[in-house]
């Protein structure tokens, strides 16, 4: 080997090994405590990098999910706010109002059986008289 391939790798394993060979103590220390050579210190920096990835990857599932989660709380919230103006417009007070739409829909349907009501006994509609049953006869 010449002296000038000999000093160029020196250099190579100066700059890979760190000066005296030791490893460069501003990549950090190995598990046995030794200062990181420059490959060590790339090993860590692409863990690291693919450790980061990772992490990204599982921060936007966690924000795709809390997306959804909004719009659904939002669609709620809409409907929740249809549902009050609906109740404002309400005639009963609170504990009746949440009996309102069931009542109104009995009470439609016995309006809707007293015509057929009226052509199943004749003489007995809507206007009743003021006799009562011992009066008649």
């Amino acid at each position: 080997m010449t002296p000038e391939q000999d000093a160029m790798l020196r250099d190579v394993l100066t700059q890979l090994r760190g000066p005296s060979l030791a490893g460069w103590p501003q990549l950090g220390t190995d598990a046995e405590g030794r200062a990181r050579t420059l490959v060590d210190g790339l090993a860590v920096a692409l863990r690291r990098v693919d450790e980061l990835a990772t992490e990204t990857a599982r921060l936007r599932a966690e924000v795709h999910d809390l997306r959804t989660e909004i719009s659904e709380l939002e669609a709620t919230s809409a409907e929740l706010t249809a549902q009050l103006r609906g109740q404002a417009q309400r005639r009963l007070p609170w504990p009746l109002s949440l009996i309102e739409e069931s009542v109104e829909s009995i009470a439609a349907r016995l309006e809707a059986l007293l015509p057929e009501a009226d052509r199943r006994e004749p003489g007995r509609g809507t206007a009743r008289s003021s006799r009562g049953p011992e009066d008649a006869g």
